[in-house]
Formats: C-alpha cells, sequence, structure tokens
C-alpha cells in the first residue's frame, strides 16, 4: 500500500516525439502534408508535450508549427525543435536558434553533442568549446522566455568513454538555464543495466539539482528502447519526484525506430504500477490511426494495441477463457483492445458471443440461426476487406442489423449522386461539391420517403455529411451533433487490388468518438458508406450499452 501510494505521487511526463522523429521513418517518405493530421490523433492522446519538427528545415514546417502554436493547445506544450548554434555563429546571430523563437512555441528542444567523436570529427572543434556551445545555445532561448528541454545526444556512448565530459556537458546546460535535460540513447546500443549504471552516477552527481527533470530517449536498434526506457523510468523516481520519457507511437523512427509510447505508457501503468495521466483507454486507436495516416502497419500480435494482442486461437484457452480462467496479462479494454478468438466455425461463433457480452445482450444461444447467420455475414466482410473484431461501431451495426426487433427503422438510400462543380465569382472561381440522395427514412413505424440535396464549399465528402444530417435532423435531432474529426483513404489492401479504395472515417458527439470504413471501387461510393454506417452507429448506440 505505501508503494502504491508514493508511486501515484510520482510525476511521468510524456513526450512525444512523432512529428519529428518518427518522420524520419525509412519505410515511408511521410509528406508534411500529412502532419496535421497526425497532430490532431495526438491531440487526442494529450501527451504533455508534443514536439512539432525542426522549423529550419524547411518553410513547410516552419508553417505547420507556426499554425499549430497560433491555434493553440490546452492539453500539450508544443515544442519546437532545433539543434545547438552553429559552432562558427554566436547564439544570438545563428539561424537555427532564431527559427525556434520565430513559431511562437513556448518551448524549445535542442539537442548538443555529448560524444567526444562527433565533437571532434562532426563539429571539428574543441571539448571546451563544445560545453561554451551548449550553455550559450540554452542561454539564449531562456533569455528569450522559452522552456528549454536539452537532448544530450550519444550521451550513454559518451558516458562509457568520458564519464565526468558527459557530466560537463550536463551542466553546461543546466548553467544556460535548461529546466529539463534528456539523456539520448542514440545509437539504441544500451542495456538495462547501462541504464541502471547511469542512474547511480546521476543521483551521485546531481542529487541537490531536484528542479532538473531528467528525460530519457532510446532507439529501439538493439530491440531494447521499450525494456530501457521503463528501466530509466521506475530506477530515476526511485531518486526523483519526476522523469519525461520520449517515444513515437507505434515506435517510428530512423533505421530500427524510436521507443515505442504504445508499448512503454501500458507498460508503465501495467507492470510498475505508476500513473502517466494519459488516458491509454484509447491507445490502440490513436495506434490504428497512426498506421492509417503514414501507411506504415504494426504486427498483428504487437503488444496492447495489435489486432491479435489478445487473441486465442480454440482448444483449452478458449474454454479457460469462458469459464473466467483467463490466459490474457490484463484487461484489454484498459487499452481500447478487445479479447478475439479465432479459428473454426466453433471457436467464430464464440467470438460473436463475446461480442454479445460486450453489449449486453442477454438470452441467445450459441446455436440460434441467427449467430450462424452472423458468422457467415462476418465472413463474408472479412474477405472483403473489413475487420468487425477491432471496431466497436461496426460490431454494432452488425449485432443491430441480425438482431434488432426493426434492423431497418432508420433509413435506406436507394441511389444517390455526388459531384464537384466549378462557379465563376467575379475574378476567380469557387468549387462546389454537390450530393443528392433518394431513399427512406423509418420513424415511428412509418416509411418515409425522401429526395434531398446539399452543397458544400468543402468538398464532396462535407455535401455527402450535410445531406445526411439534412435528411435525419427531422426525425433525429442527436445528428446535429455529429462532426467528422478524420477521413483518410487509401488502397484497400486486403481487397488485393489497386481499384479498391478503403476509407476510415472518424466522427464525433462531443461525448464519444467512433469509426466506420467503407470499401468499394470509388472513392466516393466508399465515402458515402462510411458515413451512412457512422451515423447509423450514432442512432443505435443507446441500443447497446
Amino acid at each position: 500500500m505505501e508503494r502504491e501510494k508514493k508511486q501515484n505521487e510520482k510525476k511521468i511526463i510524456v513526450y512525444d516525439v512523432t512529428l519529428r522523429d518518427g518522420w524520419q521513418d525509412p519505410r515511408k517518405n511521410l509528406p508534411i502534408a500529412l502532419k496535421q493530421r497526425m497532430y490532431n490523433v495526438l491531440s487526442d492522446l494529450k501527451p504533455d508535450y508534443i514536439e512539432a519538427c525542426w522549423p529550419s528545415s524547411s518553410t513547410a514546417d516552419m508553417n505547420f508549427i507556426k499554425h499549430i502554436v497560433a491555434e493553440g493547445n490546452k492539453d500539450s506544450k508544443i515544442a519546437a525543435f532545433g539543434s545547438t548554434a552553429n559552432p562558427r555563429n554566436d547564439a544570438g546571430s545563428d539561424r537555427n536558434l532564431n527559427d525556434i523563437i520565430s513559431t511562437g512555441a513556448k518551448v524549445a528542444t535542442i539537442f548538443g553533442k555529448t560524444w567526444d567523436v562527433h565533437i571532434n570529427k562532426q563539429l571539428k572543434i574543441s571539448l571546451d568549446e563544445n560545453l561554451e556551445l551548449i550553455e550559450n545555445s540554452v542561454r539564449y532561448l531562456k533569455e528569450n522566455d522559452l522552456e528549454v528541454i536539452y537532448d544530450c545526444e550519444h550521451f550513454f556512448s559518451g558516458f562509457k568513454e568520458h564519464e565526468d565530459y558527459a557530466f560537463d556537458c550536463i551542466k553546461a546546460a543546466i548553467r544556460g538555464g535548461a529546466t529539463t535535460v534528456a539523456l539520448c540513447d542514440t545509437k539504441g546500443a544500451c542495456r538495462p543495466k547501462d541504464i541502471r549504471d547511469v542512474v547511480n552516477k546521476i543521483y551521485e552527481e546531481f542529487a541537490e539539482n531536484k528542479e532538473i527533470t531528467w528525460g530519457i530517449h532510446c532507439h529501439n536498434d538493439s530491440g531494447l528502447a521499450t525494456a530501457n526506457s521503463i528501466e530509466f523510468v521506475d530506477k530515476m523516481l526511485k531518486y526523483f519526484d519526476k522523469v519525461q520519457v520520449q517515444g513515437t507511437i507505434n515506435g517510428l523512427g530512423e533505421r530500427c525506430g524510436n521507443g515505442d509510447l504504445c508499448e512503454i505508457l501500458p507498460d508503465i501503468e501495467e507492470k510498475y504500477g505508476y500513473k502517466t495521466g494519459i488516458d491509454l483507454s484509447n491507445i490502440s486507436m490513436i495506434s490504428k490511426r497512426t498506421v492509417d495516416i503514414t501507411g506504415i502497419a504494426i504486427p498483428d500480435n504487437k503488444p496492447y494495441v495489435g489486432r491479435l494482442a489478445f487473441a486465442n486461437k480454440g482448444g483449452a484457452h478458449i474454454d479457460g477463457e469462458k469459464k473466467g480462467a483467463t490466459y490474457l496479462h490484463t484487461d484489454p479494454e484498459k487499452w481500447g483492445n478487445v479479447a478475439r478468438i479465432i479459428s473454426g466455425n466453433q471457436s467464430g461463433k464464440a467470438n460473436i458471443m463475446l461480442w454479445l457480452e460486450e453489449f449486453g445482450v442477454e438470452g441467445i444461444d450459441k446455436k440460434d440461426v441467427r449467430i450462424s447467420a452472423m458468422l457467415e455475414r462476418v465472413k463474408e466482410l472479412s474477405e472483403q476487406g473489413y475487420d468487425l473484431s477491432e471496431n466497436k461501431a461496426e460490431r454494432a451495426i452488425l449485432l443491430h442489423e441480425y438482431l434488432s426487433e426493426n434492423p431497418g427503422k432508420f433509413m435506406n438510400i436507394l441511389d444517390f449522386s455526388t459531384r464537384e462543380m466549378g462557379e465563376y465569382k467575379g475574378q476567380g472561381s469557387i468549387k462546389r461539391a454537390e450530393t443528392v440522395i433518394r431513399g427512406h427514412v423509418y420513424h415511428d413505424g412509418n416509411q418515409i420517403e425522401f429526395l434531398d440535396i446539399a452543397t458544400s464549399t468543402h468538398g464532396p465528402i462535407d455535401s455527402q455529411k450535410q445531406v445526411l444530417i439534412k435528411v435525419l435532423e427531422r426525425y433525429y435531432n442527436c445528428v446535429r451533433d455529429i462532426k467528422l474529426i478524420d477521413y483518410i483513404p487509401k488502397i484497400s489492401e486486403e481487397m488485393g487490388s489497386e481499384s479498391y479504395m478503403r476509407v476510415p472515417i472518424k466522427l464525433t458527439d462531443g461525448k464519444d468518438t467512433w469509426e466506420t470504413i467503407g470499401i468499394s471501387d470509388s472513392i466516393i461510393e466508399s465515402s458515402l458508406e462510411a458515413l451512412y454506417k457512422g451515423f447509423m452507429y450514432k442512432l443505435i448506440k443507446n441500443e447497446y450499452k
């Protein structure tokens, strides 16, 4: 009890580097244009810090960070990234540092050299000159009213060869005014033992520096980034009250990637009992949205967030799960995931029975013909590229279709058309999208025909959303609250053909957030299918708790 109380008093500061370090992942050439979508996903996660970019690297990066800083973020601090000044410049005239200041961000994160190999061969300056460079660069940013986080690049390599000098680099940053010092395993070469040794020496050397926050930034070249990050957090919190952990979603990053926050944060809470301050019940969705945005897949059996992370395959494991003798190390729902039973007709039915339990549906036997019919439908949908087992809204719609007393009671679309038009206005033109739909609305036992049209200057998908609201709000007021959060069409790998588009659409009503999927050879049809199902979920979700 005493240990738990002490752990709850500790502060873990979560620092996300997906938009900068993660964007260097070699598997895809990730365009800057996608950063806004990824930023929206990170805003749902609500880490303490979001490192936006290195503003000096491009005009587009500079424009991006200025935009999100001006927009404001009440949950996360936005950090601009950079390096210590060029050795040829004094800090005040260094473009890199001044670009950080000009972003308007209140936090600057800069890295500097710690390992003499890089100081002598890359910077071509003396060790003493490097210390001056660190101190002056940090001080200049601090004098311009920025919170400064200092990243000690190659710290562990430098520490291994010249312990005293590695500490001198830290002291230089602290003299300059850094309030956080992050130790970087830049090569990803550390072992947990190396982390422990450093933590003990940090305490011996800096025990009196209570105002400093210590951070860790691990790369995964040895497959130990998660283990090393957690080792640092756990050991450092035995000596200090707060610690910063840096990483990316899904471990994105150059070479073998960075420390993966989708593993590190759940492990910190589940295995070590610390509170991260992050709502991790949506971490699986955060991971999945990142895959959709970047196009970089994660393994199906990835811990906590993978599609098969909590999957059992028949036999004794299924029997144990059904009898309450679990084979799972944690509750999947804590991380926004679900338990799955795979393989075979009987285990397929067992999976559907788990879905019934999820939505509180009782009194239906596994031998019920509707369960068999649902199983066949699930197999059909899976072959087409849908995966109900990882999508709550899609599962609810399926249950409604097969188990509701009146499954067609909301809406039926008979046909539609969506088109874009150019409209001349004075000295220029305005693009306008228009959607027309025809069908039936079901309300109070009545079938009501409709033919409606909506236009939008925000694109064809918005016109589709607007016409659905226009039709349904006459009978179901709650649809007025629906907002489109994200829309990411991509080629459907599940279909095995480049002619088919898979369109995930993310919606919210301000209280709940859900995702539905459309698949078709037409992106317009895929989008309307996903939107239509998203609206249907809003109307039926109160039926299944």
